[in-house]
């Protein structure tokens, strides 16, 4: 009794704490966290790439394309007209800066390299000065004087006679093979016509609600754009990958989810007759979850979504105890024994507390990471099954105050049967299968490997990534996720780190198809070291007395005095120089954002940098730029490999926590037991984690961080089921427990094995093989406890 009084003081008090921070929760606000990044540790080793990531972020994160295709040209307006309407009417999207802005911006930054064109020249035109190749440039100029010259110049012939400008101008803004109609970038391709336009979320692209709003949105705008099949909708942006991978986890899990409630809901019928045993067990794992999310809110402020789908997961594990009670309460009630249920209780309340304190355990061992997204997942899961099994000997107890109804013999059968296979097998068999076992788990971790390529938790489906494709072709887009940062002591030894890296790698990456190009501040406003070697080569090469300016000129007819007049010009413009500032006033925000200028570096201002970024376009070869050495100041970011090195720590140290956990237990059940053999009982779980990672390397399939996660949920239920077995023997109401629970855990999440979103695929492959084994191994631990009683 004494007992009694005291769990139901503890469950009153633990009641009275989460309704008080159920309150607070309720006022602050529940934040949940869907961006994957947000489960790792801060790069503080880097500050100005983790200002850059952010930054890019801002630029690119929430920019979308909306494009349509159709047959033919007026098809395409008349369908972007609707597309137009439907971003105006929605909340979620605005509109990209005009196309007459952006025409306006480059107007100006043309008159500014116009103002400037002594000092300026491409690549190309210098390497051409330099080599004394003036024919080149005199055949590109004859060609502009006669209207082929591509990207025509802002100047008149007489005011730059060579079209040296042009080059310049096409630097700005690469040629795209499309005509602005009606503010549209029209693009002519494989028979079809494709117009587009940008626009921008006015919310974050990771936010849930927002991705459901933006789902819906383009699905009714592709059924409006569609009808009557004369266009197609084509998109491209972070939150439509989003909102597919969202929508997605949430079909199937609400499929699979369907199928497994129906399968769980069967399966206690026939147990026990009756629906009131699985709403008090599922009532268990309500409460320990609602606890569980309330308590993690409020320690770490929000909670992420993979936290919840893992925590939710805790049904298999927090299950057990009602399980193990009502299994225990049926046939104690049906059969000779008539004690109450607090005895029943009383009777197994040690292999439950065993059970909560062996799981908690294990998963504490994940505080001891240096990761929030682990941090999270134990504090979750400690809390979820420890409010879980207080609600079990509190409030079961009071609830199932008459007899059970005794399941069919089926359960009794198989259950029985599944026992005796072991129990009545000779020990040279049973010799012999543990030898085979042993060999295929050491073979399968010998061939087991990791993966950690952020890439493989998510695939995209074809339609989508289709479309990215062949807009961001069109577009000729950064690749934002992957540039190179450079990093000086000063803005003009800067631009010569850009131009002397440009000279010695992206050239040679262009020109031999690693990129279709790149962006740097440095191809616009070239160092003033570079400016005035530009001019002295204009200065030899092409304004001298009879040099190649005025042998041009005069070929193609202009008179001796506008030889002299552009002449004397370009002397007068022996000290103008294109000054960073005035580049940056008329850059667009883009270009703007290739210089981030003067950076803080760390709390010591001699420690301050001048810092740019160059971009790349159409990546081919990655690993000939990953492989690549870089001149020192020039560092290669790239956030898919960075989030894929996270993704390796994580996994790494929650594979170590995991031995520590095994460690641990083993350790705990010594001292609990003063017995060698009850270390034993961690065999089960560890048993079967083996034989996963068998199987898994059977197949070729590499270990990602989910199927470790999951390999923390076999730990916990398989050390329920060896404490139960240990300590319940050979009883039926022990055996009927261990398969009922190990069921329950095979419909409720080995079902998630049928995903075909990678994550969820790889938690429910493992849990289905783990508790398939954990199952299938559990009597051994019952051979084991009579072996020990025996001796």
């Amino acid at each position: 009794m004494r007992l009694t009084n005291l769990l139901r003081t503890l469950f009153a008090l633990w009641c009275f704490f989460i309704l008080l921070f159920s309150i607070r929760l309720h006022h602050s606000g529940f934040l949940l966290a869907t961006d994957l990044t947000d489960l790792f540790p801060p790069s503080t080793h880097d500050r100005v790439v983790l200002q850059v990531n952010d930054q890019l972020q801002q630029t690119f994160g929430n920019n979308i394309v909306l494009a349509v295709e159709a047959e033919n040209k007026s098809a395409a307006l008349l369908a972007m007209q609707k597309v137009i309407k439907a971003v105006d009417a929605s909340a979620d999207l605005q509109m990209v800066d005009d196309i007459n802005a952006d025409a306006e911006r480059l107007s100006q930054q043309q008159q500014l390299l116009a103002k400037y064109r002594y000092s300026l020249l491409t690549s190309n035109q210098a390497r051409e000065l330099t080599e004394n190749n003036t024919d080149a440039i005199t055949a590109r100029a004859q060609q502009a004087l006669l209207g082929f010259g591509g990207m025509g110049s802002s100047l008149s012939p007489l005011e730059d006679p060579l079209a040296l400008t042009a080059g310049l101008m096409a630097q700005l803004q690469p040629p795209l093979n499309a005509e602005l109609v009606d503010n549209f970038l029209v693009f002519h391709d494989n028979n079809t016509v494709v117009a587009m336009l940008l626009a921008q979320l006015t919310q974050a692209s990771f936010k849930l609600d927002t991705q459901r709003r933006i789902k819906a949105w383009k699905q009714s705008l592709a059924h409006s754009v569609s009808a009557g099949g004369a266009a197609k909708l084509l998109v491209s942006g972070i939150v439509f990958h989003a909102a597919e991978a969202s929508a997605n986890a949430n079909r199937e899990i609400s499929t699979i989810g369907l199928g497994s409630c129906l399968g769980v809901l069967l399966l206690f019928w026939f147990a026990f007759r009756s629906f009131k045993p699985l709403l008090l067990s599922l009532s268990s794992v309500a409460f320990g979850c609602f606890c569980a999310v309330v308590v993690t809110h409020t320690i770490f402020a929000e909670i992420h979504l993979l936290t919840l789908v893992f925590g939710a997961s805790l049904i298999g594990v927090a299950i057990d105890y009602a399980l193990h009670f009502l299994c225990k309460c049926q046939l104690s009630k049906g059969g000779d024994t008539h004690g109450s249920s607090y005895q029943t209780l009383k009777n197994i309340l040690p292999s439950l507390s065993l059970g909560l304190f062996t799981s908690s355990l294990g998963y504490s061992c994940l505080l001891q990471a240096q990761l929030p997204g682990l941090q999270q997942v134990a504090v979750f899961s400690m809390v979820g099954l420890a409010s879980a099994w207080l609600f079990v000997t509190v409030v079961l107890p009071y609830f199932v105050k008459q007899n059970l109804a005794a399941s069919g013999a089926w359960l009794t059968g198989i259950t029985y049967t599944l026992w005796q296979l072991w129990f009545k097998a000779p020990r040279f068999v049973l010799f012999a299968i543990a030898c085979i076992c042993i060999a295929f788990s050491l073979w399968g971790g010998a061939q087991s490997s990791l993966s950690s390529d952020a890439r493989t938790l998510y695939k995209p489906s074809d339609a989508l990534m289709a479309a990215e494709k062949r807009l961001q072709h069109h577009l000729q887009a950064v690749a934002s996720n992957q540039y190179f940062l450079l990093r000086a002591s000063s803005a003009e030894q800067l631009l010569q780190l850009e131009e002397r890296f440009r000279d010695e790698h992206l050239e040679r990456w262009v020109h031999e198809g690693v990129i279709d190009g790149y962006s740097a501040t440095s191809r616009w406003v070239p160092s003033l070291a570079t400016q005035n070697r530009y001019y002295a080569l204009q200065k030899n090469k092409l304004y001298s007395a009879e040099g190649t300016v005025e042998r041009f000129m005069l070929s193609v007819g202009f008179p001796i005095d506008a030889v002299e007049s552009i002449r004397s010009d370009f002397l007068l413009s022996e000290r103008a120089r294109l000054p960073l500032s005035e580049w940056l006033a008329v850059a667009s925000p883009e270009q703007k954002m290739l210089w981030l200028g003067k950076v803080p570096n760390g709390d010591n201002s001699a420690l301050n940098s001048y810092v740019s970024l160059i971009t790349l376009q159409a990546i081919h070869q990655l690993p000939v730029i990953a492989r690549s050495e870089f001149i020192e100041g020039v560092t290669w970011v790239d956030r898919v490999a960075q989030m894929s090195d996270k993704l390796d720590a994580l996994m790494h140290a929650a594979l170590q926590l995991l031995c520590v956990a095994y460690g641990l237990i083993a350790l705990s059940l010594l001292l609990l037991y003063r017995r060698w053999r009850a270390v034993f009982m961690v065999l089960l779980p560890l048993a079967s984690s083996l034989f996963v990672v068998a199987l898994l390397s059977c197949f070729s399939v590499p270990l990602n961080l989910f199927h470790i996660l999951a390999s923390f949920l076999l730990l916990g239920l398989g050390m329920d089921y060896s404490i139960f077995a240990y300590s319940g023997g050979r009883g039926a109401s022990t055996q009927r427990a261990v398969f009922l629970s190990a069921i329950t855990s095979i419909l409720s999440f080995g079902l998630l094995a049928l995903s075909a979103t990678p994550m969820i695929q790889a938690f429910g492959v493992t849990l289905l093989l783990g508790s398939s084994f954990n199952l299938l191994f559990a009597p051994l631990i019952t051979v084991l406890a009579k072996s020990q009683k025996s001796s």
